[in-house]
């Protein structure tokens, strides 16, 4: 069975329809960034890809030096190669957004689009936002809701009681990883679209090239017999509009957040999701 490093290494493009709603998400991302009026000297870019956003930011802030962080060095490879044509302010980062390669109050600006939601830990996520970025810097990112592929999840439970579909948070859950991590003045809201496709193999093509394998920890191990697919395909094709096409509805959360002044001690949350606290903010 491929890791997600693996599915990711192997495609290093996106498939044309996913790429137009993703492209045009982070377009709206980038303007509530513009919106702002924030000039960061130091981007951190997390789930960069192959760069379309790290070329965006570099143009609309021409003075910054950039990382451009990502967990799949393939995808690093084909960014690097476009950054010589863009900019020597790029540099590539490989590792995971749990322990990003960079200092303490480092960070002037953390962008991030449709990528922290891959972690199953999103409060040790959020609490190494809250470390590598600079009191008062700008945490920036969009993440999918749990409305998300809820068409999938519809035709599976009609063949298996497993899980087949990843679970996201919603923006509440998001809002309470950023406070707990130390986060200041967290703010999010949500925006659901509907794409469509011409047939249900591209749809599930689509999710295949986008990484989307099911994560979830009650999912069925093992392969799945063909006559188990076959049903859940029929089921996906009751789901046809009423013009010929197949939906699939994507929930996305806009969030960002301040942070916080690092010499109050905070709370951080462990890859176990347990909260820790400085004993030296407690009182005798």
């Amino acid at each position: 069975m491929l890791s997600r490093n693996d599915a990711f290494n192997r495609h290093t493009h996106w498939p044309d329809a996913c790429y137009q709603v993703i492209d045009t998400l982070g377009m709206r991302l980038l303007e509530r960034l513009a919106a702002v009026k924030y000039k960061p000297g130091v981007i951190l870019d997390v789930g960069s890809g192959t760069g379309a956003m790290t070329q965006r930011l570099s143009a609309q802030y021409p003075k910054a030096r950039i990382y451009a962080l990502d967990w799949a060095h393939q995808r690093n490879r084909v960014m690097m190669s476009k950054s010589k044509r863009w900019s020597r302010r790029i540099h590539a980062l490989t590792a995971h957004m749990q322990h990003i390669p960079l200092a303490d109050n480092s960070v002037d600006l953390l962008f991030s689009h449709l990528a922290l939601y891959w972690s199953q830990h999103p409060g040790a996520v959020m609490s190494e936002c809250q470390r590598v970025l600079k009191p008062g810097g700008l945490l920036m990112f969009t993440s999918l809701g749990p409305d998300s592929y809820r068409e999938l999840r519809q035709a599976w439970v009609e063949v298996d009681t497993r899980p087949h579909v990843n679970v996201f948070l919603d923006l509440h859950e998001w809002g309470d990883a950023m406070l707990a991590a130390g986060l200041q003045d967290p703010v999010m809201d949500v925006e659901r679209l509907t794409v469509t496709y011409q047939d249900v193999a591209t749809i599930l093509q689509d999710l295949h090239l986008l990484g989307q394998t099911n994560r979830h920890p009650q999912r069925r191990r093992g392969l799945m017999g063909r006559q188990r697919w076959r049903a859940m395909l029929a089921a996906y094709q009751h789901l046809q509009l009423p013009n010929g096409l197949y939906p699939v509805s994507l929930e996305v959360s806009y969030g960002h957040a301040w942070g916080g002044d690092v010499s109050v001690p905070l709370q951080r949350v462990n890859n176990e999701g347990e909260v820790l606290v400085d004993v030296s903010i407690l009182k005798n």
